[in-house]
């Protein structure tokens, strides 16, 4: 989307109540590598900032931001637990 579509893009949002096509939960997750910033919903179902620092398989270890290495967790890479930056996770 080029800069000039964005303005258009949300006064259509606005004027309908819509917000997009739904997020592709499982798509960003595939693309997601070693050291990329995500937003992530730890145990408590909170959203956190997070990075990944390893996958393995079909999941991945995630560090929360301002955590301990202790409170790490493994996200399963199918879930909906992990998005970009920004999205989610408060600023």
């Amino acid at each position: 989307m080029t800069t000039r579509e964005e303005p258009l893009l949300k006064e259509e949002r606005r004027r309908t109540g819509t917000r997009g096509p739904p997020f592709d939960f499982d798509g960003f997750a595939s693309q997601v590598n070693v050291g990329d910033d995500v937003d992530a919903c730890d145990c408590e179902h909170n959203w956190r900032r997070a990075r990944v620092v390893l996958i393995t398989g079909d999941e991945m270890k995630v560090h929360f931001q301002g955590s301990q290495p202790k409170f790490d967790e493994w996200i399963p890479r199918s879930g909906h637990r992990i998005v970009p930056r920004g999205m989610k996770a408060p600023k």
